[in-house]
C-alpha cells in the first residue's frame, strides 16, 4: 500500500483494483483514476460510466468483448495514453498492447504512464519511404501533410 493514500478511501474502493492500479499506472494517473472510482463508489445509485476516448469508443469496444478483463490491442497514432485514447479503459481493464505514435514526446509519455505496454515512436504506412513528420500545437492534428499542420487554428 501507498504510503499517501488515506485509509478510509483504501477500504472505500476494492483494495486489489488500487493495488493492480498502482503497479500498472505512474502515481500521478493513479491518484487521478483513483478519485473518478471513489467518486463512482459514492454515488454508486447514478450508474456512471466514464470514457477516455473522444467518442466513447473505449466503452465500445468493451461492450463488443462483453468487458473481459484481460486482452490486445494495438492503436496505431495513440496519441495521448490517457486523454482521447481508445485504449486506455483497455489497459485499467487488465489489457496490454502496443502503443505507436510518430510524435517521440507522446511517445515518452505513453512510457512513463503505461508501464505495460509496448510504445514504439513510428509511423505505419502501406510504403517505405523517407518523409518529415509535422507537429502540431494540438497533436491531434499533427501530419506528414505540412499544409494541413498550418492551417491547424
Amino acid at each position: 500500500m501507498h504510503k499517501y493514500i488515506p485509509k478510509k478511501i483504501l477500504i472505500m474502493l476494492n483494495i486489489t483494483k488500487i493495488s493492480f492500479y498502482l503497479k500498472r499506472l505512474n502515481f500521478k494517473i493513479f491518484i487521478q483514476i483513483v478519485f473518478i472510482e471513489l467518486f463512482i463508489k459514492l454515488f454508486k445509485n447514478l450508474s456512471i460510466k466514464y470514457s477516455f476516448s473522444h467518442t466513447g469508443e473505449d466503452l465500445h469496444i468493451l461492450s463488443l468483448f462483453n468487458d473481459k478483463k484481460n486482452g490486445f490491442y494495438v492503436e496505431v497514432g495513440s496519441n495521448n495514453p490517457v486523454t482521447h485514447s481508445n485504449t486506455f479503459k483497455l489497459y485499467l481493464s487488465g489489457w496490454n498492447g502496443i502503443l505507436i505514435d510518430a510524435n517521440p514526446k507522446l511517445i515518452d509519455i505513453s512510457k512513463k504512464i503505461r508501464k505495460n505496454d509496448i510504445c514504439i515512436n513510428a509511423l505505419v504506412s502501406n510504403k517505405s519511404y523517407d518523409t518529415e513528420f509535422y507537429i502540431s500545437k494540438n497533436s491531434n492534428f499533427s501530419s506528414i501533410n505540412k499544409i494541413h499542420v498550418e492551417n491547424v487554428v
